[in-house]
């Protein structure tokens, strides 16, 4: 019994030692690949009063929450903040002023 304990927990280290093996290689590589996708993100801190908020993460066609401090706690909870997030403000974000200059005159 003890041998295929052994057995397994060999085979589950061998498992992360692949992983651990691709991470190093695309460290020193920076490259995408069949494993690795590269995407542009902006992380972006929100604070209120002095006091921090929101910290969010805006990919090209999504908003997420990475993390709501106390002040914000209900917003973070809050489906339609959740989809204002990524319809409204996601559109003005990605939006580079033209579409409002032409409303505009």
């Amino acid at each position: 019994m003890k041998k295929c304990i052994l057995i397994f927990f060999s085979l589950y280290s061998l498992s992360f030692a692949n992983i651990y093996e691709k991470l190093n290689d695309f460290a020193y590589e920076k490259k995408p690949n069949k494993d690795f996708k590269i995407q542009e993100v902006k992380l972006v801190q929100f604070s209120q009063e002095n006091k921090d908020c929101l910290e969010l993460l805006i990919e090209a066609s999504q908003v997420r929450i990475l993390n709501s401090y106390n002040s914000c706690q209900k917003l973070s909870k809050d489906e339609s903040f959740q989809k204002f997030l990524n319809e409204d403000f996601l559109k003005l974000y990605k939006n580079n002023g033209y579409l409002i200059n032409e409303n505009l005159q």
